[in-house]
């Protein structure tokens, strides 16, 4: 994928697909490690929480790419963050997305756009 290398190697070598990913990854896991220092919780307690090992939150934390993103939501719902999370991602907050929506359906010669209903 973008020249990096199969799936299989990217498996095997625990690398994000996309180097820009892998930072975010990274700074996505230090905010977590912030957040759970800042609420006094150890990562033994939050995997216990979680029920996940304490090398599952480590490597979160890390920003390793491997981790799931339902303990990472799981995170950040025990850090009392999700929602600010999940808020980011609304389809109303999506200029982008609605722009070419707008943008191919004007060229389709059509004026409806998605609205979020189905």
């Amino acid at each position: 994928v973008n020249g990096c290398c199969s799936v299989s190697e990217m498996k095997r070598s625990g690398e994000a697909t996309i180097p820009m990913v892998g930072e975010m990854l990274v700074r996505l896991g230090e905010s977590l490690a912030v957040a759970r220092k800042r609420r006094r919780i150890t990562i033994k307690d939050a995997a216990a929480r979680l029920n996940v090992s304490r090398n599952t939150v480590a490597s979160a934390e890390r920003g390793e790419p491997g981790v799931g993103v339902g303990v990472v939501m799981g995170l950040l719902w025990l850090y009392g963050l999700d929602r600010q999370v999940v808020e980011q991602l609304e389809p109303a907050r999506d200029v982008i997305g609605a722009s070419l929506e707008a943008s191919a359906a004007s060229r389709m010669g059509r004026s409806e756009v998605f609205d979020g209903e189905f």
